[in-house]
């Protein structure tokens, strides 16, 4: 192998030995061979540690390091990043693969003009049917994302078309950038990559996004985005979201960057919020650590649902195409209500738009612009009650027919 290292990858470890030997195989077969491979076990029970011990036997880059105890994810990758030796860092999760031309067309990319971090696209891969049906993750085009920017400014570009990505294993990191920042993962939480992601691209001056799609991400019965929420799920969120907060109060922000961040952070308490729902004990959530306790009562003290019955939610269903009236507070609201409800959902409208923006990666266009053809599609108004009248005024002159009212709950 050459002296230098182009690019160390990161796996990290635990009781995958169903999906390694796949995982592995698409690495050591890349078209980039000045690669080293490091796999950080976390103390599998399974044959996860037999498996890579194999493979560091038949081929020289795989590196196999082992904890002592189990320690989690975000422990098990700042493991990696201590011992990596590449001149680029790029994340893989075990069950996961990456195309065979991954690593080489990042590296030019990132060589270039010596990116700190480039970001691309992924391809969503589903372990069931049902477990397809029941996700809201899909492909999607993410090429207006495409070129050089600051990290702040894709940062800002994400949350503006709705789809900032926080993964890990979404980015070509330099190894010294990572070093001179201190990026390394909060230890003992989940959803850690959320407040990494934000850290690390306020701290980025030169990026580059392209819309290759060069990773495979497999949905998993057993995975954490699939997973029941527990404990842990909501106080990862919320450890991540007071991280981010910290954070932003070191560092100088523009208005338009601190709009981003605030829009963002609303996404994720949303996200918070309706997973809190599911904890029944909230009692135990946070005992010891005051700061996150008053954070997450107030989430649970401010939340309120919109109201939805169940013939409203039968005939939404029953209906083929959709359209959302509104991009608020309410619309966002409903959006993320109906995430696991397959609904085939057609753009967003507006009455009054301001410059292209979109809203949960949905297009905002002005109602006096749709096509006639969507005419006939349903519209869901998801604003304040106060506009109901005269909007079913504009949107029946227009010859809108199908039409429903989302209400906010007391």
């Amino acid at each position: 192998m050459n002296e230098t290292i182009k690019i160390t990858v990161i796996i990290p470890v635990y009781n995958v030995e169903e999906y390694l030997e796949t995982c592995l195989d698409s690495v050591i077969c890349q078209t980039l061979t000045d690669i080293e491979i490091i796999c950080v076990d976390d103390k599998s029970t399974d044959t996860s540690l037999d498996i890579i011990n194999k493979y560091s036997q038949r081929d020289k880059r795989v590196k196999c390091i082992q904890n002592k105890q189990n320690h989690g994810l975000s422990f098990t990758r700042n493991v990696g990043i201590k011992a990596a030796k590449g001149e680029y860092i790029f994340f893989l999760d075990s069950d996961d693969e990456i195309v065979k031309d991954a690593l080489e067309k990042l590296y030019k990319i990132a060589k270039t003009k010596n990116y700190q971090m480039v970001f691309f696209d992924f391809i969503n891969l589903y372990e069931s049917e049902q477990l397809e049906n029941s996700l809201s993750y899909r492909d999607k085009d993410r090429t207006i994302l495409e070129g050089e920017s600051s990290g702040r400014e894709l940062f800002i570009k994400c949350v503006e078309y709705g789809d900032m990505q926080p993964q890990a294993w979404l980015k070509l990191y330099n190894r010294n950038f990572i070093i001179k920042n201190g990026l390394f993962f909060h230890e003992g939480i989940l959803h850690e990559d959320i407040p990494y992601a934000v850290k690390a691209m306020f701290q980025a001056d030169n990026v580059f996004f392209t819309g290759h799609k060069l990773y495979k991400w497999y949905h998993r019965e057993k995975s954490i985005t699939t997973a029941k929420t527990s404990i842990a799920h909501i106080q990862g969120r919320i450890k991540g979201i007071v991280e981010i907060i910290e954070f932003m109060n070191e560092i100088q922000i523009s208005k338009r960057e601190q709009l981003a961040v605030e829009k963002y952070m609303k996404l994720i308490i949303s996200s918070a919020k309706e997973k809190i729902k599911e904890i029944e004990n909230m009692d135990s959530l946070f005992e010891n650590e005051t700061k996150y306790k008053l954070f997450s009562n107030l989430l649970v003290n401010q939340r309120r649902e919109i109201k939805i019955s169940e013939t409203q939610r039968e005939r939404i269903i029953k209906s083929k195409q959709i359209l959302i009236y509104g991009a608020g507070r309410i619309a966002q609201r409903f959006m993320e209500e109906v995430r696991s409800w397959a609904l085939e959902i057609c753009g967003v409208i507006v009455s009054q738009g301001q410059g292209e923006s979109y809203f949960y990666g949905y297009k905002v266009n002005e109602v006096d612009k749709v096509s006639d053809e969507m005419k006939s599609y349903m519209v869901v108004v998801a604003v304040s009650m106060i506009y109901h009248e005269e909007i079913d005024r504009t949107l029946r002159k227009l010859g809108f027919e199908n039409i429903e009212y989302i209400k906010m709950g007391a």
